[in-house]
């Protein structure tokens, strides 16, 4: 995603035995865990099909050119963009409620708006971390007047693929295929603020032939954000488009965000 840590960066140092990641129901329907430590899941079944569909088609109308801190990378070849959660709602209402019950009731205002990104044939996101990891963006990330690291990826396969378009992750040796439905979760940080070094991974490349890959991300944050809270239903393309959104796109049109 555009903004905090979406940049390659020196991995971070190995989080201590006392460190917690973010809470999850082991009970969940259809959670199974794919990788003990760190912990992966999948969630099988996570997202219905009708759902998932109509997140792909209020996409189409709406992708830009993905971008990273840097702007456009050769790196990352995707479209994307950030929906309203009141957007999200209205085309795929049990999402937003899905990820909240599988983190036990954690409050809305805790999640970013979902991010839509399409990747098709021969496009990928080189290795990457979804929070920074060093420096002074880990430092302004964690500041308490914010919302803080990312400490949970949700991200929910729209469409499968056959073969190609994994996420990979190198440092753990799994590879997970896109199966339409089907949710990622893992944590790229821990409660207490530090950033995760196996978190590392890649959107590997689509093979010509297999059709485009869509995934739906949510990401959870340390703290609650107000102005994600009051986010609302709207209509139309620009209402669609969330403030993250907005803000790439005025980057655009005014040359900057690169």
């Amino acid at each position: 995603a555009p903004g905090p840590g979406s940049r390659v960066v020196a991995p971070p140092a190995p989080l201590s035995a006392g460190s917690r990641r973010l809470a999850l129901d082991e009970d969940f329907p259809g959670l199974r865990r794919v990788h003990a430590s760190p912990p992966v899941y999948l969630l099988e079944g996570f997202l219905p099909a009708a759902e998932c569909a109509a997140l792909t088609r209020t996409g189409v109308p709406l992708l830009l050119r993905s971008r990273t801190d840097g702007g456009v990378s050769a790196g990352r070849t995707s479209d994307s963009i950030f929906l309203t959660s009141g957007c999200a709602d209205a085309c795929a209402p049990s999402l937003l409620a899905r990820v909240r019950r599988l983190f036990l009731g954690l409050p809305r205002s805790r999640m970013e708006e979902p991010q839509l990104a399409r990747y098709g044939a021969g496009q990928r996101y080189t290795e990457h971390y979804d929070t920074p990891t060093t420096g002074p963006e880990l430092e302004q990330a964690g500041h308490a007047a914010g919302p803080g690291l990312r400490l949970a990826t949700v991200l929910v396969y729209l469409t499968s693929l056959a073969s190609g378009g994994e996420t990979d992750f190198p440092r753990l040796g799994l590879r997970v295929r896109p199966r339409r439905g089907c949710a990622l979760v893992f944590f790229p940080a821990s409660e207490d603020g530090l950033p995760c070094p196996d978190s590392l991974h890649a959107a590997l490349p689509v093979p010509s032939g297999e059709g485009e890959k869509w995934i739906c991300t949510v990401w959870v944050r340390q703290r609650e954000d107000d102005e994600r809270a009051s986010d609302g239903a709207t209509a139309g393309a620009a209402g669609a488009v969330g403030s993250l959104g907005q803000a790439l796109l005025a980057g655009l049109n005014t040359g900057g965000l690169g």
